[in-house]
């Protein structure tokens, strides 16, 4: 190809390649306190547009409730239903009129297996509370599950400071 000033053009240029997409959610073969980290981020974020559904509507809506689900087994969200219920009939009067999403990171690995993760976690409430507070240290069960919005693979089972769901 003839370039304006006569000469020829080079075909080395080269177009990067398409990165790869990969699945931030795939179970890694050996399950890491990074890899949960990210399943948190998640997971939390779908809980605080659900809090903030709550908050807006000063009620559980139909959509807060599936996105609730999506995140919890069935028995852990009868759990939370009944703590956002219980909030309600307070006025949500500790929660902030536009609650961001809470942070939860991973402080230790109880267990891991295919089936079951429990995991030592600090819980930093404050970015929802209207009056901020030191994290909460907790423990929390994920067990495989999820429908969408959860992309992740992985919901809540249970959530207490003697929630480890895979030794029971």
């Amino acid at each position: 190809m003839a370039c304006s000033n006569g000469e020829q053009a080079t075909t080395g240029a080269t177009v990067p390649a398409p990165a790869a997409t990969t699945d931030l959610y795939a179970v890694p073969a050996t399950i890491d306190i990074p890899y949960l980290n990210r399943v948190f981020l998640a997971l939390d974020h779908i809980n605080g547009d659900a809090t903030r559904l709550i908050v807006a509507n000063r009620r559980i809506t139909p959509e807060a409730a599936n996105l609730l689900r999506s995140i919890h087994t069935d028995d852990e969200f009868v759990i939370q239903a009944e703590i956002w219920n219980d909030d309600i009939d307070r006025g949500l009067t500790k929660l902030k009129p536009a609650p961001g999403d809470l942070e939860t990171n991973v402080v230790r690995l109880l267990d891991r297996r295919p089936d079951c993760v429990a995991v030592e976690v600090d819980r930093d409430y404050s970015p929802a509370l209207v009056v901020g507070k030191p994290p909460v240290r907790t423990i929390i069960s994920l067990v495989p599950g999820g429908v969408e919005p959860n992309h992740t693979g992985w919901v809540m089972a249970l959530e207490g400071t003697k929630a480890n769901k895979c030794a029971a």
